[in-house]
């Protein structure tokens, strides 16, 4: 039985289910993150085609950008921001591009999205489309044919200890890694068998098990080409109880969204407003008027032991304006994953009625 009653942060354990659910594992290569699926889809355009330019949101995460990088690719992005529907995308100068990567925001406007990726692909016949399912991984899409790669990295939805997952949309799966990753993986399970026991309450001491957490993920930034899934990770997404975890998160987000009133009252605001029957929300984003204004909150549900994260820190290969930078400064992202109930969402809910 848990004791500890936090909310959000690391991951532990995974959901698992007797049945096999084969649902992902069609024409997929496997490997150790979402970064290396990326890079593996770049180094599959480069063998092909010169590349020198790819066209990234502005609103992503560094490890995103960093694969570029690596390979030598000048990176422009274009604007996303936030607004009172969600988010916007300024796709009007993307036409010279060798590649554009269309990323979904926290499984939400999915449709939004689905149309861009069209416009993109009509309005750029000539460039590769590359798309980011990691935040709506568990979304049933409608619209499928104007993407040629897709990837995604597995360790956001639940604890799996390593996974990315990369596509193309002809032809067969890109070839599989052999090279497991030893180092990080020892790390990280380490990691999560200290937090099960600190959950547990057989230990009150979180410092160790977040000092390694952070070491796993460093060890991660700076080495994470051509490396397997682990053969754990492979097993626990084939038993990953899908259907168990997509309906939680709905209900849990749809728990928070009834009370947006009282959300609206403290000043913090929905970035998405509905959830669409096929999606399948990653976090439950909202936005604040400030950076201080989201950090003093920030700050209040650590106090009372909730840990939301933001999506995402600004790292030095970001290039942002002061519009492009907002939604940086602003979003918080609330936790509404499997792991918790409707009880969880009223303690969160209650404690921004508080605030």
């Amino acid at each position: 039985k848990i004791m500890s009653r936090e909310i959000g942060s690391s991951f532990y354990y995974v959901e698992t289910t007797d049945a096999n659910d084969g649902t992902l594992l069609k024409n997929i290569s496997f490997s150790l993150s979402g970064r290396t699926a990326l890079l593996q889809i770049i180094d599959d355009i480069i063998a092909e085609r010169a590349v020198r330019c790819v066209h990234l949101p502005s609103y992503c995460c560094e490890s995103v950008i960093d694969p570029f990088h690596k390979r030598g690719i000048h990176v422009e992005f274009y604007e996303v921001i936030a607004e009172a529907e969600g988010v916007a995308y300024q796709i009007d100068k993307a036409s010279d591009k060798d590649i554009i990567l269309v990323a979904n925001y926290f499984g939400l406007g999915t449709e939004q999205t689905q149309n861009m990726e069209l416009e993109l692909r009509n309005r750029c016949p000539g460039s590769v489309i590359i798309r980011d399912i990691t935040h709506s991984l568990f979304s049933t899409h409608g619209i499928d044919g104007a993407y040629d790669y897709m990837f995604a990295s597995i360790r956001k939805w639940s604890g799996f200890s390593d996974g990315g997952i990369a596509s193309r949309s002809k032809g067969s799966a890109m070839r599989q890694y052999e090279k497991i990753h030893h180092i990080y993986l020892n790390k990280i399970d380490e990691a999560k068998r200290l937090k099960r026991e600190y959950m547990l309450g057989k230990s009150n001491d979180k410092s160790f098990f977040l000092k390694l957490f952070s070491e796993a993920e460093q060890i991660l930034d700076e080495d994470y080409a051509e490396y397997a899934i682990s053969e754990q990770s492979y097993h626990e997404l084939q038993h990953f109880d899908i259907d168990v975890a997509a309906s939680k998160r709905r209900q849990n987000y749809v728990k928070i969204l009834e009370n947006a009133e009282t959300l609206r009252e403290k000043e913090i605001f929905p970035l998405f407003e509905q959830l669409e029957d096929e999606e399948v929300p990653l976090f439950f984003p909202v936005v604040f008027n400030d950076k201080n204004e989201r950090d003093r909150f920030r700050s209040y549900l650590i106090r009372n032991d909730v840990y939301c994260p933001v999506h995402w820190p600004v790292s030095a290969l970001h290039n942002l304006n002061e519009k492009t930078r907002r939604i940086y400064d602003t979003e918080l992202s609330l936790i509404c994953d499997q792991r918790y109930d409707s009880t969880d969402m009223e303690r969160v809910v209650d404690l921004i009625r508080k605030y």
